[in-house]
């Protein structure tokens, strides 16, 4: 099965599994690729190609997210650094890469992961890892606290903003 994140265009369909959340803007998703452990993707609900055009309660919500998913990630996974990238050459649809770095390979889920080049651009390689994985990379982000239910206990309105 396959989820749909556009209903205006065909760029994104993801495995349920590799959704850390949904806010009111933005899906947290899990790349496929993981040549770089905890390699996740902030993408736009609505559809949109051209990333200048946000609403302002889209960057808004666009910026606390982005600090909540490096939060997450460091928790996590402890990176030494990160690459953002707005590439959209493959996807013509808003969506940001966060890319964590490592100076030292890491394992997890029975993988081990090595960057090899931090210092260096990001190489533009594919590792693709199973479903079970990704789902794992998930679960861990929402465990240190990337989930859009628990923006009420840390007292957020629905719209993501705090009061």
């Amino acid at each position: 099965m396959k989820l749909i994140l556009c209903s205006g265009c065909n760029s994104f369909h993801v495995d349920p599994r590799d959704l850390v959340g949904t806010w009111e803007h933005w899906h947290v998703v899990v790349n496929h690729s993981q040549n770089y452990l905890g390699k996740v993707m902030l993408v736009l609900r609505r559809h949109a190609t051209d990333v200048a055009a946000l609403t302002l309660p889209e960057q808004a919500e666009f910026w606390s997210l982005l600090r909540d998913a490096k939060t997450a990630l460091l928790g996590a996974f402890q990176p030494d650094h990160f690459n953002y990238a707005f590439l959209m050459n493959l996807d013509a649809h808003v969506h940001m890469h966060i890319i964590p770095r490592y100076a030292q390979p890491q394992t997890f889920a029975g993988i081990t992961f090595t960057d090899g080049r931090l210092g260096e651009h990001y190489e533009l390689s594919s590792r693709i890892v199973p479903v079970t994985v990704r789902l794992a990379v998930a679960l861990a982000l929402r465990g240190q606290g990337l989930d859009p239910a628990r923006l009420h206990e840390r007292g957020f309105g629905d719209d993501g903003i705090a009061p």
